[in-house]
């Protein structure tokens, strides 16, 4: 057993914090989410629509009184970076109990560093929406530009520091169509489910934005194999 957790180490740290940060989630919603009300209602647009009132959305009972989840679609559908940032950590165990190794050769498939980052800054992404999104507080939608921050520093640093060299045409383009297509989509899906847009139905179960969640995650999950599909030169 013990055994078994060392070599599964990155994904046993990333689930075990995973899990202390929604205790702390579930803790503040049972508190009743204390706090100023975060200022969102100001631009409606900016609250993500969610059981918020479309003519007055600054008496939405969900400010003053969020419960547990005061958007609980657009709270869990985060659970899609956490699967992700998961699923990123586990891989990198699983080919080091198997011995089983990408046939590629770049800094995120040749060590554990950038693929640990990674997976750690993508798991963040869950909780980090979810503080915003379950409180409706002016406190923690820090947390969920801060999840973005780490997350969106990480690309340009790690592009910063690899060693590249091209992959085929062919697979760039085919990347390259998917990302602006799911882009697009993405953006769209945004803007259409802002509250009062064509897509917001309030007290709906389908709620745009959190497709735009499960989406970006994806996307997310798409960036990383791409990472460790790319052909570069080993360093020593």
């Amino acid at each position: 057993m013990f055994t078994l957790i060392r070599n599964y180490r990155e994904f046993s740290a990333g689930l075990i914090g995973l899990l202390l940060v929604l205790g702390v989630i579930i803790g503040f919603g049972a508190a009743g989410w204390p706090g100023e009300i975060n200022t969102c209602y100001k631009n409606p647009g900016n609250c993500y629509c969610e059981n918020i009132d479309q003519k007055n959305p600054e008496k939405s009972s969900i400010l003053r009184n969020p419960g547990l989840f005061a958007q609980p679609v657009n709270t869990w559908t985060n659970v899609g970076f956490m699967f992700v940032g998961l699923l990123t950590l586990w891989w990198i165990g699983w080919e080091r109990t198997t011995g089983r190794r990408s046939p590629y050769h770049n800094r995120i498939s040749d060590g554990t560093l950038f693929a640990s980052l990674y997976g750690g800054f993508t798991v963040f992404l869950g909780p980090g929406s979810m503080f915003f999104h379950a409180s409706m507080r002016l406190w923690a939608g820090w947390f969920d530009v801060m999840s973005m921050n780490f997350f969106l520093a990480f690309v340009p640093a790690y592009n910063a520091v690899r060693r590249f060299q091209w992959p085929q045409w062919a697979g760039i383009l085919i990347y390259a169509a998917l990302v602006v297509f799911e882009s697009i989509a993405n953006y769209v899906d945004w803007f259409l489910s802002w509250t009062n847009g064509p897509l917001c139905d309030p007290n709906s179960p389908f709620q745009g934005h959190g497709v735009w969640l499960l989406l970006s995650a994806a996307a997310v999950g798409c960036l990383y194999k791409y990472f460790r599909a790319e052909e570069g030169t080993q360093t020593t």
